[in-house]
């Protein structure tokens, strides 16, 4: 099983497949002296992982590595048709609606261990909640994921799939009363993504989410990716008000 990020025991962060593979190009020593053999499950921090420097690089966890048992990780991916599936399927909203703070907490936790608990979603779940929604999620296979701020490629568009990471966003009303969110790195601004809106849809997203007009934040969303035709990027639509979630607490700017 693949992975674009991986946790490392060296410095006790979140690093993505980017990161690390830049690391070992530019600075061979370093990643042989502190991160080498370092890295574990993004999320459990259990199961040993691999780093790949591949056509495509990417960590890989070993033939008998452990993921603990509620991990959401250690299941296989769904396929496209069956995604779909589920997605379209309302008796999974509260399911995904579960995941997608899953991931939040995951991504939040990564960036800081000194977060306030009501900065995450999920604490509202107590621990038996949680048990028994990773429990059920785990039995079968999981919903793609996609970092948002690592490059988009072909794989990543026409399926429903979880995008999610740091970014910042920006607010744009179109002149038909529609609406689009700007996604883009960071620290470079370099343009990621952007996400059509319609108003209907826009009324049911949470009002916090919408102001100020451009802020920094940690996102998931629930979509299509899709590659714009004769330009280099993407672009997806928001089918559901509720298939996103942002969090501006841990990185305010």
């Amino acid at each position: 099983m693949k992975f674009e990020e991986a946790y490392s025991s060296f410095d006790k962060k979140l690093h993505t497949i980017q990161f690390i593979t830049e690391l070992y190009k530019m600075k061979p020593k370093e990643y042989t002296e502190c991160y080498k053999g370092t890295f574990v499950c993004p999320e459990c921090k259990k199961a040993a992982l691999s780093f790949n420097n591949s056509i495509t690089p990417h960590f890989k966890s070993f033939p008998h590595s452990f993921h603990e048992k509620n991990c959401t990780l250690k299941q296989t991916e769904m396929s496209a048709k069956k995604t779909a599936a589920y997605v379209k399927d309302q008796q999974n909203n509260v399911a995904i609606q579960r995941q997608m703070d899953n991931i939040l907490k995951s991504l939040l936790s990564s960036q800081s261990t000194n977060l306030k608990e009501n900065s995450i979603k999920e604490s509202s779940m107590n621990n038996t909640e949680i048990t028994i929604l990773r429990t059920q999620y785990t039995n079968h296979q999981r919903i793609p994921r996609k970092r948002i701020d690592l490059p988009i490629c072909r794989e990543d568009c026409g399926c429903y799939k979880y995008f999610y990471g740091p970014v910042n966003l920006s607010w744009e009303q179109q002149k038909n009363g529609n609406y689009r969110i700007i996604l883009k790195q960071i620290n470079t601004y370099q343009f990621l993504c952007r996400i059509n809106i319609t108003s209907k849809v826009y009324e049911h997203i949470q009002n916090e989410y919408k102001i100020p007009n451009s802020y920094n934040c940690n996102i998931v969303f629930l979509s299509q990716m899709q590659k714009v035709e004769n330009k280099n990027y993407c672009e997806t639509v928001l089918e559901w008000g509720q298939n996103i979630i942002v969090d501006k607490t841990s990185l305010l700017g």
